[in-house]
């Protein structure tokens, strides 16, 4: 249970909501790859595997932040989850039900990346795709945080 994981949340063919995978793809050199997953949402599914986790990094690009802005904090505990069963889960929904259900809860962060372009299928606004190294680096600084010797290990930047 000392496996830190990194989950990048969004659609590629929604323009900006892709950003976490334009991220994923600067990391893939830099992190283990079993150590990223890739989702278009969050559901129930992913539960079980944040179970084995110490720490996980949720990436999501945010509408409530001028574009290109990017803002990492803890997930906040203790949520009221609507459904367990939709669709489509907040990351705080997420580990509450990961802790209800395995009686084990991750340590839980989001970097939040501020988008404002979803029209455009495979293409990121200009504004983030400048951006996309700071991103990665932030996600970076996060892994090398949580990481420890007795994990798989890292390879250098």
């Amino acid at each position: 249970m000392n496996k830190c994981l990194i989950i990048g949340i969004g659609n590629t063919l929604r323009g900006d909501d892709g950003i976490a995978s334009l991220v994923l793809k600067h990391l893939h050199d830099t992190i283990v790859s079993d150590r990223i997953v890739e989702v278009t949402q969050l559901t129930i599914e992913l539960a079980p595997t944040l179970a084995e986790c110490k720490c996980v990094l949720f990436i999501d690009a945010a509408l409530d932040l001028p574009p290109g802005q990017w803002k990492i904090g803890e997930v906040p505990t203790g949520v009221e989850v609507a459904t367990p069963f939709g669709h489509e889960l907040t990351p705080a929904e997420l580990v509450q039900l990961t802790c209800a259900l395995f009686r084990h809860c991750p340590a839980a962060s989001l970097l939040r990346i501020g988008a404002s372009e979803f029209d455009k299928p495979d293409s990121i606004s200009d504004i983030l795709s400048v951006n996309v190294a700071a991103y990665a680096d932030c996600v970076s600084h996060w892994y090398q945080e949580h990481f420890h010797e007795d994990e798989n290990p890292v390879v250098a930047l």
